[in-house]
């Protein structure tokens, strides 16, 4: 209510009775009651009800307190006032605070009744601008706007302004939460007068926000922006925590709708943060909910989902449809980008079902463009172009001018799609020109690549490249300020084309004379996360983050208890999973989700800072290339797979390879001979030439498609493969040309890009001097320990840590001051999870995120256990495994594995590699040599050929 109407008993007298009622035990509040009057009572009930309204959006954790004493007011006066303002107050906790709308208008309903009882009928009118606010959660919004008619009519007639004002206000947030903006917006703007009469600063700090909210999906940015800024100054004056938390909540979504990414990630994890730790569960749901969206837009469709799944039943059981309309849309569309159509599909179709429930066409209309891209992926262009003019037009019709713009894209790149190029570049200018004005860079990206795919298809080259580059350019300003890896990898992850199509482009030209240009844009886009990354370590600054780094450490602690029993030998007696395995791994995946998703939080905060990328430069990798080693970068350009070979003589380019496609399916056939060694070590004694040869018939194909087509030109020089896809799990040292292997005829190393090549060829070469090698066994590789201590004669002052000794904060520690860092453990590829991938040792698990906090200088990793060279590959050739966590903290050479290695054969050929490492030989040459020594002994792949060197050789 405003200061106006409250009675008498605002004096300092009964402010202090008030204070003393609130904090007192139930006999000192009897003993208070027993002498007053009446009418001291309804005084002390008003006064307590002024303290909640003032304390609603400070503390509202003294506002609940508040609540209760009015309500203990009202119980033991029997006062009929103080019950009436009682109910009043718990219908504004149970709908400002708690979220529960049935609560809500049961006890507002109550409080009316109670009211027009003891003749009052503007408290009972008052009560209806609560009300206008529950009903329109509940979606019950004509019933809203008829309450809220009547109650404004009666405060006119008294002269209320301030509670007609508030009315208005509701009224307003009746027509956002239907997505009419500009009706919405007329509303908050009568209310803001209202307010700006009676000089109300709460009141102007809440409608300010809402107006803003208004203007902001109408795209009046620079509009919003002042509103915003007014309420927040109006916030923090008055001491309104709430109302700030929530302008900072809506700043955040501000700066994402404007493509500020990550300022938008940081303000939203902020804003979230404050609102739960004032209490604010509801809000905070919100929050969270306006976060799936961001996490959405940056391509991270598994954590929206997850948080979709998690606040769903949370809205329903409050009866907010409207919020749980909009996180089912959200949920469908995340389901989509995750290439779950047949779930989609059904999840989008209850998005719509309570969009029209809440008679939100623009909600609606969201899920149609949903359902739009659903068929264009499926091919059906046609329906997919109706959908989206259908959309388009509803988005036009609600003021949603951002995703009007959307809507249009798609519509102009589906007539692109169906060869009506005219009409497509039309349509895609004008709306390049709209996405412009109105700051939408999103959609301003999209635009440039399309209007680009126009040009190519007619034939202007020049034009398709000016428009790719223009789409470059707008995705890498995007991008740049995205605070952690896993941000910036989703994001680029289905904006690979225009660096695709440049590529192509360039080396379409008629002269020939762009490769060099082709070889750079290729860069440009490929393994950029880990180019730029920096050691990823919680900040210590900040109680949130301190907070952050115990709950990670904490499931850290519960994740090595999961991962001992999942490795745990099976029960003899058990034929396939166990139960106990199959919970074991579910209660592993939970605690994964936790930790990444406390890690995005961290990096949402503020800590996730990543490094500036060398840029990629051909001038300086020809010539740490020299004479002797040619730089292979195998580039996909979608319906195409060429080769770029980059040597001290020149760069030379090769189109006509296989497809990918093909040579996955040759891949796999020859990891089906691997795996069948490995299963079956026993068969290579009985049929050795047979199965080798089988083996080395796949190699052979691998070769003929990878690198024959090369032979002229890389003649007898060191290979530097930069793989792309699938490749990146070939075995390039082993391919067979018919008379030998690669490996027998040159050194082979691999790299994730050519610029992290380069960047590990500026690192000065040194002696291994420090050694630290490490070794824990168990009984499927006793043969470890062994082999570290044969390391240990190798290198005089080697540190040997085996058995007990091999602890996780032993290599934290050794691999500080050490040169060459060897572990000799089991180690675990979690494909479902890769960065989880970890090594065993001897008091837990030592994953890839925990490698990635470390910084080395060192000249050598070997990870000398199974897998440890097996990477998911994510768009932009983003490896993700244990390789990534050791590259990322600096290792410029690793030593590791493509398959699950044999203990013995393992263990000879380590000393056999060490020996000639430590005489002076470089690692590519130790390497190769170790190799054609087992080969001699072992000639089936399986043993020899797992072994790859990643990065400087």
């Amino acid at each position: 209510m405003s200061r106006s109407s409250r009675s008498a008993s605002n004096d300092g007298d009964s402010v202090e009775a008030a204070a003393r009622f609130e904090r007192a035990g139930s006999d000192v509040r009897r003993r208070m009651l027993r002498s007053l009057e009446p009418q001291d009572v309804a005084g002390l009930a008003r006064e307590l009800r002024h303290r909640y309204l003032g304390l609603a959006s400070q503390s509202p954790v003294e506002a609940r307190e508040v609540a209760e004493a009015l309500t203990d007011l009202a119980r033991l006066s029997r006062n009929a006032e103080a019950g009436a303002l009682a109910a009043w107050t718990r219908g504004l906790v149970a709908f400002q605070l708690d979220g529960n709308m049935a609560t809500a208008e049961a006890l507002l309903l109550e409080a009316a009744s109670a009211f027009e009882a003891i003749g009052q009928p503007l408290r009972a009118a008052a009560t209806q601008v609560a009300m206008v606010g529950v009903l329109a959660v509940l979606g019950r919004y004509d019933e809203a706007a008829e309450r809220g008619a009547r109650a404004r009519d009666v405060f006119e007639a008294t002269g209320d302004h301030a509670a007609a004002g508030r009315v208005e206000h509701n009224l307003g947030n009746l027509a956002f939460r239907r997505e009419r903006f500009a009706e919405a917006e007329a509303l908050y703007r009568a209310a803001h007068g209202r307010f700006m009469a009676v000089g109300d600063r709460h009141q102007l700090a809440l409608v300010s926000t809402s107006l803003a909210n208004a203007l902001k999906w109408q795209h009046d940015f620079r509009g919003a922006q002042a509103a915003y800024e007014e309420a927040l100054e109006l916030a923090e004056a008055g001491g309104y925590a709430v109302i700030a938390a929530e302008v900072e909540h809506n700043l955040g979504y501000l700066d994402l709708l404007r493509g500020r990414y990550g300022t938008a990630l940081r303000t939203l994890g902020q804003a979230r943060q404050r609102l739960e730790q004032l209490g604010m569960a509801t809000q905070s749901a919100e929050a969270a909910k306006d976060q799936a969206s961001a996490y959405l837009e940056l391509n991270m469709a598994a954590e929206a989902v997850e948080i979709c799944e998690r606040l769903a039943p949370q809205f329903e059981a409050l009866g907010m449809r409207a919020e749980l309309a909009a996180v089912t849309a959200t949920l469908g569309m995340g389901m989509l980008i995750l290439g779950d159509a047949p779930r989609a599909a059904p999840v989008l179709d209850r998005a719509a079902e309570l969009y029209a429930a809440e008679g939100n066409a623009a909600g609606e209309a969201a899920t149609t463009l949903a359902r739009a891209r659903l068929a264009r992926d499926g091919g059906e262009l046609t329906t997919a172009l109706a959908l989206a003019t259908w959309a388009e037009t509803r988005f036009a019709e609600s003021g949603s001018a951002g995703r009007e713009l959307e809507a249009r894209w798609l519509r102009a790149d589906l007539e692109r799609e169906l060869g009506r190029l005219k009409t497509a570049r039309k349509l895609l200018t004008s709306t390049l020109a709209e996405a412009l004005r109105r700051t939408a860079p999103g959609v301003v990206s999209r635009c440039w690549t399309s209007l680009g795919l126009v040009a190519q298809a007619a034939r202007q080259p020049a034009k398709a490249e000016r428009a790719f580059q223009e789409a470059a350019r707008q995705i890498e300003e995007m991008r740049a300020p995205l605070p952690a890896e896993e941000f910036r990898a989703a994001f680029l992850a289905d904006k690979l084309t225009p660096y695709r199509e440049l590529v192509r482009l360039c080396l379409d030209d008629p002269g020939g004379s762009r490769a060099e240009e082709a070889l750079v844009y290729a860069e440009r886009a490929r393994a950029r996360t880990l180019l730029e990354r920096a050691p990823a370590r919680f900040a210590a600054a900040g109680p949130e983050l301190a907070a952050v780094a115990t709950r990670v450490e904490e499931l850290r602690e519960e994740l090595n208890w999961f991962y001992s029993g999942l490795e745990r030998p099976p029960d003899p007696g058990t034929a396939g999973r166990s139960a106990d395995v199959d919970t074991l791994d579910a209660l592993a995946r939970e605690r994964e989700r936790e930790i990444r998703a406390l890690t995005l939080k961290a990096a949402e905060l503020g800590s996730g800072a990543h490094g500036d990328a060398v840029e990629f430069d051909v001038d300086l990798m020809r010539a740490a290339l020299g004479q002797h080693t040619a730089l292979i970068e195998y580039v996909d350009m979608g319906d195409e797979l060429a080769a770029l070979v980059l040597t001290g003589d020149g760069l030379f380019v090769r189109r006509d390879l296989p497809s990918l496609v093909t040579l996955g399916a040759r891949l796999r056939q020859f990891r089906f001979q691997v795996d069948s060694v490995r299963h079956a070590p026993g068969r290579v004694r009985k049929h050795e030439e047979q199965l080798t040869a089988r083996a080395l018939r796949h190699l052979a194909a691998l070769y003929d498609g990878l690198l024959r087509p090369l032979a002229g030109v890389i003649g007898d020089r060191r290979l530097a493969v930069v793989p792309t896809g699938p490749l990146h799990h070939v075995p390039f040292a082993a391919l067979f040309d018919g008379e030998q292997t690669v490996g027998e005829r040159r050194e082979v190393s691999t790299s994730p890009s050519a610029a992290i090549l380069q960047r590990t060829l500026a690192r000065p070469v040194e002696s291994p001097g420090r050694v630290l090698a490490m070794g824990f066994a168990n009984e499927r590789i006793p043969l470890v320990e062994d082999e570290v201590r044969a390391i240990g004669r190798i290198f005089e002052g080697a540190r040997i840590l085996t058995a007990e000794a091999a602890t996780v904060e032993g290599l934290r520690e050794g691999a500080l001051a050490s040169d060459v860092i060897h572990l000799a453990c089991h180690a675990r590829f979690r494909p479902e999870n890769p960065l989880f991938s970890g090594l065993q040792l001897a008091d837990g698990w030592f994953t890839a995120r925990d490698a990635a906090e470390l910084t080395l200088s060192c000249q050598l990793v070997c990870l000398s256990a199974c897998e440890t060279g097996v990477n998911n590959v994510a768009a932009g050739d983003e490896i993700l495994g244990l390789a990534r966590g050791f590259l990322a903290a600096g290792a410029p050479s690793l030593l590791a594995t493509l398959w699950t290695v044999d203990d013995q054969a393992t263990a000879s050929f380590m000393g056999s590699f060490y020996h000639r490492y430590s005489c002076g030989a470089g690692i590519a040459e130790s390497l190769r040599a170790a190799q054609l020594e087992l080969r001699a002994a072992l000639p089936h792949p399986y043993f020899w050929a797992p072994f790859v060197l990643l990065g400087r050789w």
